[in-house]
């Protein structure tokens, strides 16, 4: 079951995957964009336990027309277009972290987006801690302290923990799926 939604200042329109609502920002004689919105139900099958288990993801696409649209209308059927396809590819390809109901395991793909996430905050948090530990090393062999190094790492590290603590809590906690 794939349920759509796309918001426009007009009333909802019909599509060819379900209720499209649209939220556009269009300006006269330049491009558009149209922001799309969708929700799909996946079907899983536990890499655990074998067992099929669902849930509802959700995304969002940004389409954007050509500069070259010969008048507003086209610019905003391009942008929908495009901002469509986006929004497909998303939801096949895509997937959330949802454990297991029974065993509470994550899918291969479900891991894989969960490492990409949290490598960010982890990367940044490692190289403060890594400049923090280089001017320590300084300061004990030179008897120097070098300021800027010492702030940068700790900027660093703080960076990666608001990225971390910011970022969806799903990715770190992920959430059950109904059987």
């Amino acid at each position: 079951m794939q349920k759509f939604e796309i918001n426009d200042w007009v009333p909802k329109q019909r599509h060819a995957l379900g209720v499209i609502n649209l939220i556009a920002g269009t300006k006269s004689g330049g491009p558009s964009r149209k922001v799309v919105r969708g929700t799909v139900t996946k079907h899983v099958d536990c890499a655990g336990c074998g067992r099929s288990y669902a849930y509802e993801m959700s995304r969002a696409a940004v389409g954007t027309s050509a500069r070259t649209a010969a008048s507003e209308a086209e610019a905003d059927a391009q942008a929908l277009a495009d901002a469509d396809a986006k929004l497909k590819a998303a939801l096949a390809n895509e997937c959330d972290p949802v454990c297991c109901p029974a065993c509470g395991a994550l899918t291969p793909q479900m891991n894989r987006y969960r490492r990409k996430r949290l490598g960010a905050a982890f990367a940044c948090m490692g190289s403060g801690l890594c400049l923090l530990i280089g001017t320590y090393l300084l300061m004990v062999l030179m008897h120097r302290v070098l300021l800027v190094i010492t702030l940068l790492g700790v900027l660093c590290l703080l960076l990666g923990l608001a990225i971390l603590l910011v970022g969806p809590s799903g990715v770190l906690i992920p959430k059950r799926g109904r059987p």
